[in-house]
């Protein structure tokens, strides 16, 4: 089995520490960093040449929202860049659904928190090449 590495981006504490729970007792993952917000993520992608192979993403973070790191993202001119970017989120709502078509990338809208299932059927959707 391939395991994978992982980001966690959400500006929520206990959420990260649950998130972080589930990555781990999943056993699918080999590493992952978490990010208390979304422009810390960025700039690791944009200096460190680290490319995981899943971002979770939360949508409302201060300072810098999922969206806004979306554009971002797309922006960046780089070689490698993440190809399955997960949003979790606790918004359902219609905008925040129809905008994450706007994105290639995004492979997956899921509600907070992660659980173990979950995780298995997005890793799933990643290309073992």
């Amino acid at each position: 089995m391939i395991k994978r590495t992982a980001f966690l981006v959400d500006d929520d504490l206990p959420t990260n520490i649950y998130n972080e729970i589930m990555v781990e007792e999943s056993g699918l993952f080999s590493s992952w960093k978490i990010f208390n917000s979304a422009f810390d993520a960025l700039e690791v992608l944009k200096t460190s040449g680290i490319v995981p192979d899943i971002i979770f993403l939360d949508i409302n973070m201060p300072l810098m929202s999922g969206w806004d790191f979306m554009e971002s993202f797309e922006a960046l001119d780089i070689d490698s860049k993440c190809e399955c970017i997960v949003i979790l989120t606790t918004s359902l709502s219609k905008y925040d659904l129809e905008k994450n078509e706007k994105y290639d990338r995004i492979k997956a809208f899921k509600e907070k928190p992660l659980s173990i299932e979950t995780l298995k059927s997005i890793v799933a959707l990643i290309p073992t090449d």
